[in-house]
């Protein structure tokens, strides 16, 4: 008969549950990571779903939680479920999964951001890193990022196929907390419909039509398409050119965070180790570019 009780679960005991752990899918690091990350903060809920065994004391369900528990060092409660048939391995996790727009929906009722905004909120909080945020992590940046979406909603209605993406939106985000709204919407303004906007410079419309004419030529071919954070890097060039009134003729990737956002200000390990993986990451490319293989 199956049996469910909560259980405090000490990472000792995790790792104790974890051996023997041989009828399991592959292990998925960042989800680990993003599980332990949730349990560090305290944000961790108690839920109907956690850690399942077979009659045999053989794990069925909840690796991921487990791990996490040891990566955060910290004790967690969750239901434990004994006596479950290790054959409904085929079907658990095998619904329907909620995106980050489902949460956020669930969250806010009918204040929704749709699945651009969802997206534009995972890289406000995740960065370009592998896997994706948690749902609390994306619920949290909502609250604290709120009137930048709001404003990027303002300055981008409608979706226009390849200038309204959410790299260049991220940007647009962040530039929010160091640059008047003012200038960001005459660089939309420019960026978006190609012409030149009332009270900007010649100089100041090259520097956003640089970035329209990259994506809309290059980027929208699909034999170059790039990599989000290369979009974004162009994007900080783009409105910090125009924000300075910089003449240039070609748009470069920016390797540093330019618009850090408020807490990364006071906390800014997380930016830097993002600025640190671009760098790598663009070191690489150009390696693969000199031996022909871009």
């Amino acid at each position: 008969m199956i049996d469910t009780k909560v259980v405090s679960i000490t990472p000792t005991m995790a790792l104790e549950w974890l051996e023997g752990n041989i009828h399991n899918r592959t292990l998925r690091q960042p989800r680990v990571m993003q599980y332990a990350k949730d349990m560090q903060q305290g944000q961790w809920h108690l839920t109907h779903q956690g850690v399942a065994f077979d009659a045999f004391g053989k794990l069925v369900d909840g690796q991921h939680r487990l791990w996490a528990i040891v990566e955060a060092d910290t004790k967690v409660d969750m239901l434990v479920t004994r006596n479950v048939d290790m054959d409904t391995q085929l079907v658990i996790d095998d619904h329907l999964t909620r995106t980050g727009k489902d949460a956020l929906d669930l969250t806010y009722g009918g204040e929704s951001i749709g699945h651009r905004g969802a997206a534009v909120l995972s890289i406000l909080v995740h960065g370009f890193r592998t896997g994706r945020p948690s749902h609390v992590a994306l619920a949290n940046g909502m609250e604290r990022y709120r009137d930048a979406l709001e404003f990027i909603a303002s300055v981008f209605p409608t979706n226009r196929r390849m200038l309204t993406q959410a790299s260049v939106q991220a940007v647009i985000a962040r530039a929010f907390y160091h640059v008047s709204a003012h200038h960001l919407r005459l660089w939309a303004e420019c960026f978006l419909t190609g012409n030149q906007a009332d009270g900007t410079t010649w100089n100041q419309y090259q520097c956003a039509t640089l970035l329209r004419n990259f994506l809309l030529f290059r980027q929208g071919s699909t034999r170059k398409r790039m990599r989000r954070a290369d979009v974004y890097e162009k994007t900080e060039r783009s409105i910090s050119a125009f924000v300075g009134d910089e003449s240039i003729s070609k748009l470069f990737a920016c390797s540093d965070e330019l618009y850090p956002l408020p807490d990364e200000e006071t906390d800014p390990s997380e930016a830097r180790k993002d600025a640190k993986r671009r760098a790598q990451s663009n070191a690489q490319r150009h390696k693969r570019e000199a031996r022909g293989g871009a």
